[in-house]
């Protein structure tokens, strides 16, 4: 008898944003494995309700032609913990779903891509 881990439930964001967080033995992540405690350093993603750039560089090559390929129905493999953490931030925070227990281990050079949130802390002193 197989005694799999069940899918966690797809988050939602508070901009009404949503995707899939995953992470199994039988799911892209870091580490391989089950276990409602495992704590990951990368996860899967899948079928985001929208084009996210943040993911885009993790996104699996279907064999569809790359400009062709719908963000939206596609898996991403071995997302970092830092960069799910910054999508579901930068969509106004989890609302439902759930996400694996994750561990966030800073890049080697120690320096966190915050282009987006700078971009638009930028806009919002514009407004003012």
């Amino acid at each position: 008898m197989f005694d799999f881990q069940r899918a966690r439930k797809r988050v939602v964001c508070a901009d009404g944003f949503s995707m899939s967080v995953q992470g199994s033995q039988n799911n892209y992540c870091e580490p391989r494995t089950d276990g409602w405690k495992t704590r990951y350093s990368s996860v899967e993603i899948g079928f985001p309700s929208e084009k996210v750039e943040d993911l885009m560089e993790y996104m699996e090559d279907l064999g569809l032609d790359g400009d062709d390929a719908d963000p939206t129905n596609q898996v991403y493999p071995y997302v970092p913990a830092v960069i799910v953490c910054k999508v579901i931030a930068n969509h106004g925070n989890m609302v439902s779903g759930e996400v694996p227990n994750m561990v966030i281990k800073p890049p080697a050079n120690g320096e966190i891509d915050n282009t987006h949130d700078a971009e638009k802390s930028k806009e919002e002193n514009n407004d003012k």
